[in-house]
């Protein structure tokens, strides 16, 4: 029997879902421009339907077992992750499943939004089907297409927001009711963009070259020693084929940074268990120097007060 150690870890407060393993572009700061797999249709990759379903299903038990209280422990949900997630043949019936699944969580996605430009019918579907925020990264200085062609075809109930006085990244009240439409300008065009737009190497993976376009600089020697990180503490990251990273910028999951896989074992199994703790107490520590942390410059955002203590079991937000 797999050993848990919920009381080291606090659930995740974000999911990150790959619908789709693969690109219709090829942005020279990401890491799919230095995978030609990744740029072919032939080689793409999607989740099943019957996996979602079953991440859902077992996500919600463990909520239920975990959550202190009822309205607590519903993470938001991103999905994007290595590809553009308008690819998946079945993507309205993927987010119906997820809706169904996790009713009350927020879930946004991240798009380059040409499938919306050859059909913007398509985007109130995807509201229809359970989405709650769409955020289209209008590339290549195309936004003013996007306002013409997507404020005409959203319905009334769809909110137009300003990116530069609204975050994706957070929960909203009521989150998971809304509708909301954020048109956000190509990191290409940095006098528009907004500082949200900071690159990071992903992992070591973007090119260094490529990215020294777009204004990133080194955040100081690697591995950046002492320096902790939120991101394995706060994500459950789920690929395409069930494995669980450790990582959402980790884009070539290695057997050193999987916490597991779906297709062997449940949520409450990867996320609870012995890989995943040793990974936290690690960073915890500040210590970087192993794996894809050795060679990432993501700072990591820790704010003191914010993590539970994978040594003690401290939890600054428990709500008993």
């Amino acid at each position: 029997m797999t050993k848990l150690y919920p009381e080291f870890i606090a659930l995740p407060w974000t999911v990150h879902l790959e619908p789709v393993c693969g690109c219709n572009l090829k942005c020279d700061w990401c890491p799919v421009c230095l995978d030609k797999k990744l740029q072919s249709a032939n080689n793409w990759k999607f989740m099943s339907t019957e996996l979602l379903f079953k991440f859902c299903s077992q996500f919600l038990a463990m909520r239920e077992n975990y959550a202190p209280h009822a309205d607590f422990g519903w993470p938001r949900v991103e999905i994007a992750m290595r590809g553009e997630p308008l690819l998946h043949p079945k993507i309205l019936d993927w987010l119906q499943v997820l809706r169904d699944g996790l009713p009350r969580c927020q879930v946004t996605m991240f798009s380059n939004g040409i499938a919306l430009l050859k059909n913007p019918s398509l985007l109130n579907q995807l509201y229809g089907a359970g989405l709650n925020i769409l955020q289209v990264d209008c590339y290549n200085r195309s936004i003013g297409k996007f306002r013409k062609q997507l404020y005409k075809a959203a319905d009334s109930s769809v909110e137009k927001v300003d990116p530069a006085n609204f975050s994706p990244y957070r929960k909203h009240p009521g989150g998971h009711k809304r509708k909301i439409l954020s048109l956000l300008v190509g990191i290409e065009d940095q006098e528009k963009s907004i500082n949200v737009r900071l690159l990071d190497n992903m992992g070591g993976w973007s090119s260094p070259e490529n990215l020294k376009k777009y204004g990133w600089k080194l955040r100081g020697e690697l591995p950046l020693a002492g320096k902790r990180c939120v991101r394995p503490f706060r994500e459950f990251v789920l690929w395409y084929d069930g494995l669980v990273d450790v990582c959402c910028v980790d884009w070539y999951p290695s057997k050193a940074m999987t916490l597991g896989s779906l297709q062997e074992k449940t949520v409450e199994e990867v996320w609870y268990g012995a890989r995943h703790l040793n990974v936290l107490r690690g960073l915890y520590r500040g210590r970087r120097g192993w794996g894809l942390c050795e060679t990432c410059d993501y700072f990591g955002g820790y704010r003191p007060g914010f993590l539970k203590n994978p040594f003690t079991g401290d939890d600054p937000l428990r709500r008993d």
